[in-house]
């Protein structure tokens, strides 16, 4: 289970399992796939080097619209790098000086 916090996701499933229930309908990208799930921490990183790679040119980064954790980290990245996000014109309240 990934994402920064993927250690309340299985926290989740193992107090869920006690309850022993018939049926559990959840989203979970790689289902099946722990072996191949690929960590936030390892995405950041891998996107952080192909960004530096990229220097003097366009970055384009395409993600699920509702996926906050990823904006985050790519506009954690940008700013690392210093380059400057842009997103839809719905989105920059997520680049507000409150978030982290």
């Amino acid at each position: 289970m990934h994402g920064k916090s993927g250690y309340n996701t299985r926290k989740f499933a193992t107090e869920a399992a006690k309850l022993q229930p018939i049926i559990l309908l959840c989203k979970r990208t790689n289902i099946g796939e722990e072996a191949s799930a690929v960590t936030e921490e390892e995405t950041m990183h891998n996107a952080w080097q192909k960004v530096t790679e990229a220097k003097g040119k366009l970055v384009v980064a395409d993600f699920g619209p509702r996926n906050i954790e990823r904006l985050l980290t790519f506009k954690e990245i940008a700013t690392e790098c210093g380059r400057r996000p842009v997103s839809y014109p719905k989105t920059p309240i997520f680049y507000s000086p409150y978030t982290t």
